[in-house]
């Protein structure tokens, strides 16, 4: 993912995934989260309410309002 990100010259990583970190699931997303040095935006790949605001940060996970 690094690589792709210089190749890029991304300045965000951006993935979407279940919210389910079980071992067997998100391997993925725990690898660059642990690796990247360029913020990750995680995404819910669930259906939101267009009334609902999703709120991500660096210091915590998303937060539903």
């Amino acid at each position: 993912m690094a690589e792709v990100s210089e190749e890029h010259r991304a300045d965000l990583i951006v993935l979407s995934w279940s919210q389910d970190t079980s071992p067997e699931r998100a391997r993925v997303v725990r690898e660059v989260l642990g690796a990247s040095v360029l913020p990750v935006l995680l995404l819910p790949n669930t259906p939101l309410d267009i009334n609902e605001t999703v709120v991500v940060s660096s210091s915590q996970e998303g937060t539903r309002r």
